[in-house]
């Protein structure tokens, strides 16, 4: 999927992770990372993809944005809260193609938290379908099928929203 008329294979795209409260751009091994409270840019695209990893293929959600002419990626693991609250924030996003997004991100306790803004007013929090507990005899397990499938639902509708609008 082409996110920018100017996005080609070999436009260097900067990955920032959101993780562990912190928006964070791995620097390698020897290097410790970048962190950043928060990050700006006008939406261009979501994108839901495998990416290995050393805990094996995970699935993540790739927030694609611009910045100037800076590309860069906020990338998370899809089945996540923090995804999901972030593609809810999203969906209520007035004009994603043309005003300037702010995710802000900390950690509270156990959880990562974002907040947006668009053009500096808050937007506001999409309450979805939660993860269900699922007694399984011996155990209890999670169950997130529900908000994943509504977060998939949003992925698309944003995604359309934003061709529409880069199309008129």
């Amino acid at each position: 999927m082409n996110f920018a008329g100017n996005r080609t294979s070999e436009t260097r795209t900067t990955r920032v992770e959101l993780k562990n409260g912190k928006l964070s751009i791995w620097q390698g091994p020897t290097q410790p990372a970048l962190e950043f409270d928060y990050v700006e840019g006008r939406l261009l695209g979501i994108e839901v993809r495998r990416r290995k990893t050393s805990n094996g293929e995970m699935t993540y959600v790739d927030f694609h944005f611009i910045n100037g002419d800076e590309l860069f990626d906020v990338s998370t693991i899809a089945s996540s809260s923090v995804a999901a609250d972030l593609v809810g924030r999203l969906s209520n996003v007035k004009d994603p193609v043309n005003h300037t997004l702010r995710i802000d991100a900390w950690k509270n306790d156990r959880y990562t938290n974002v907040h947006v803004k668009e053009n500096g007013a808050s937007v506001p929090f999409l309450r979805l379908p939660g993860v269900q507990k699922v007694d399984k005899g011996f155990k209890v397990e999670l169950d997130s099928s529900e908000r994943d499938a509504a977060v998939m639902s949003l992925i698309e509708k944003i995604n359309s929203r934003i061709q529409a609008e880069r199309t008129n």
